[in-house]
């Protein structure tokens, strides 16, 4: 242990805390977070009265707020199987979180002197910013696509009905949470509630701060209820259970149910107004959300299906591949599989063009496309290069993969098997040693046993045991390839492939490479040569790498879902 670690636990004092701080190699991620672990190890080990452990931890923390998110934000989305390096710096930020947290639950916890006036302040103030933290360390487990750590869920169940039964649970402190000027434990509770049902890790790294920030604010119209009252669907929050809520079912035990009526009330006034982008205003500071991440976050809430009795298990096999280019040349490769030059030129174009339109997305000016590129956004023909036929015959199956050449472009057809399946999506696994740089977002092709394909998205990522479990939103069903012509100065320069297809509402919706300077209303689309502008009614959803827009113009140019 350092020197400087081991000094300020000898003297469990501010100003040592402050002259250790100094020292902190913040530009060093890896020293910086084994120092402090040390640190926050060390000072679990003293006794000291909750006010002094509170001051230390108040200095000891401003690192902890400036460094995490970007921490959360470098490591989320990783690529799996995990590499052994990132698999070692998760298990240094866990770490660091754990025993950070646990400081506050020891000053939380900590007995009160009849001489010690205002510890009950400080008790509230610990186990406000115990639920605080839990919740970063809960959302780094989550987008790392690793389960929370044991226990922590009970925990904190448990931490909350003693905040309760102490009367401590609404007593107003100061809240570290950005935006914010004061808050409750119960405050804290129901944001690391609503944050555990949110569909973060759907959107790109940019929304994370501010989609943490907002749930702030919804969280404080959520109510636990005894009763299941009410229009709104249920989340249920089980007192002695290891995990998050859960879809109401008849079976639950002993718990509070989650009512989320006025937060079902607030997203839907916010979403009656036609904007595409939607303001949300904090005590301190607003910012603007993209409508359809609030569409997306009401669905989640306020929409839950019955899940208990809509999913099944099936364990089939499915084959499946991953990428839009690979997609869309699989099915253009289907659709004319003699396919000449002319094909290649008009229906199925480069995957290079695609992806420079990725890496150029903030510079892009309506109708252009960028000429750079860069291997990070290569997430077609990179990652998921096609693998060596050489391999062990305990490792992957006879026949578990293929590799097909169609207009100069590969694609690998996987076959996945299916774990669960629902309303909305499936759950799919494959074995470890068949992929390779598999992440959230991803956009993924499953084929029904009729042959034709649909489009889904990597919802959450992890693995279990020698295989990767993986769910899949759906998209678009029977999709069809087409390509988006892209303009300039009113004049064709480049085409685009992307799938068109039908959601679960039977809607038409087109899949493209997500172009963030698309600002016009309309689509140039070619459905077997022939050009047709169609009208784009709203964004469906957008991610990095992904755009997907509802048109119906294409009503009749689509068959039936």
């Amino acid at each position: 242990m350092q020197q400087a670690a081991v000094e300020l636990c000898r003297s469990a004092g501010v100003k040592s805390a402050r002259q250790w701080l100094e020292q902190l190699p913040l530009a060093e991620p890896d020293n910086c977070i084994e120092r402090m672990t040390e640190v926050f190890t060390c000072l679990n080990t003293v006794a000291l009265t909750p006010k002094r452990r509170l001051q230390i931890l108040e200095v000891l923390r401003d690192p902890v707020d400036v460094l995490l998110p970007q921490w959360v934000a470098r490591c989320g989305t990783p690529e799996f199987p995990l590499a052994p390096h990132a698999r070692q710096r998760f298990e240094q930020i866990s770490s660091l979180l754990q025993n950070f947290n646990a400081g506050y639950l020891k000053a939380a916890q900590e007995k009160r002197s009849l001489f010690d006036f205002g510890t009950r302040r400080l008790n509230a103030l610990a186990l406000q910013h115990y639920f605080h933290y839990s919740n970063w360390l809960l959302f780094f487990h989550r987008v790392t696509g690793r389960p929370a750590p044991e226990g922590l869920w009970r925990q904190l169940h448990i931490m909350y009905r003693w905040a309760q039964n102490q009367r401590l649970a609404d007593r107003i402190v100061d809240d570290p949470q950005p935006g914010y000027r004061k808050g409750s434990v119960t405050h804290a509770y129901y944001r690391l509630l609503l944050t555990a049902l949110a569909p973060v890790n759907e959107f790109d790294t940019r929304w994370w701060e501010p989609l943490l920030n907002s749930i702030g604010l919804w969280s404080r119209t959520l109510r636990l209820t005894e009763s299941t009252g009410g229009e709104q669907g249920r989340y249920f929050v089980e007192w002695d259970a290891d995990e998050p809520p859960r879809p109401t079912r008849p079976d639950m035990q002993s718990g509070w149910y989650l009512n989320t009526d006025d937060l079902a009330r607030d997203l839907h006034d916010r979403l009656g107004h036609s904007k595409r982008e939607i303001t949300v205003r904090l005590p301190k500071g607003a910012f603007t959300l993209p409508r359809h991440v609030v569409q997306r976050f009401h669905d989640q809430w306020c929409q839950i299906p019955a899940r208990h009795s809509l999913r099944h298990q099936a364990r089939q096999i499915v084959p499946m591949v991953f990428g839009l280019g690979a997609l869309h040349n699989l099915l253009s490769y289907d659709a004319d599989p003699e396919a000449g030059s002319d094909c290649e030129k008009d229906s199925a174009p480069s995957d290079t063009l695609q992806l420079e339109a990725i890496q150029q997305r903030h510079a892009l000016k309506p109708g252009e496309l960028g000429t750079s590129r860069e291997e990070r956004h290569d997430v077609w023909d990179a990652i998921y290069a096609p693998a060596a036929p050489e391999t062990d015959s305990h490792t992957l199956p006879s026949g578990h993969w293929a590799e097909t050449h169609a207009n100069k472009a590969s694609y690998r057809i996987l076959d996945g098997r299916t774990e669960n399946i629902s309303s909305g999506g499936v759950c799919l696994s494959l074995p470890i040693e068949s992929t390779q740089g598999l992440r959230v977002g991803t956009l993924i092709g499953l084929q029904s046993p009729s042959g034709r394909w649909r489009a889904g998205l990597i919802c959450w990522l992890t693995e279990s045991g020698q295989r990767l479990r993986f769910g899949i939103r759906n998209l678009a069903f029977r999709c069809l390839p087409v390509t988006i012509v892209v303009l300039r100065d009113g004049k064709p320069v480049t085409r685009l492939g992307a799938l068109a297809g039908r959601n679960r509402n039977h809607s038409p919706i087109v899949i493209l490479p997500s172009l963030h300077s698309l600002d016009e209303n309309t689509l140039l689309v070619e459905f077997g040569g022939k050009p047709k502008r169609v009208a784009i009614k709203a964004v469906v959803f957008e991610s990095e790498r992904y755009l997907a827009v509802d048109v119906p113009g294409l009503e009749a140019d689509l068959p039936p879902a």
